[in-house]
């Protein structure tokens, strides 16, 4: 993957959390996906992220175990990102 691919490829996960932090028509999120937009957001990602399946809306999430810390880790990027601490990333 070249720069420019990873590049599109962050954007586009980010205007996805957007949308899911926003409760609108989005894709799931996945465990790349809260990775990328955790390291935008400058939040640590926990351990337990390794159990995370996926996230149709920001209030629910499918997970193997460890569902509590995950929301609350959810909770954080979605807060971030409603305070706009992503905007300046979207072109």
């Amino acid at each position: 993957m070249t720069l420019e691919q990873c590049e599109q490829r962050n954007k586009a996960i980010i205007n996805n959390a957007i949308k899911w932090a926003y409760g609108k028509d989005c894709d799931p999120l996945y465990q790349l996906d809260l990775a990328v937009i955790s390291e935008y957001l400058n939040i640590n990602t926990p351990k337990c992220i390794y159990n995370f399946v996926q996230s149709d809306n920001c209030n629910q999430c499918r997970a193997y175990s460890s569902h509590k810390s995950i929301l609350k880790f959810m909770d954080k990027i979605k807060n971030k990102i409603i305070q706009g601490e992503l905007d300046k990333f979207v072109s």
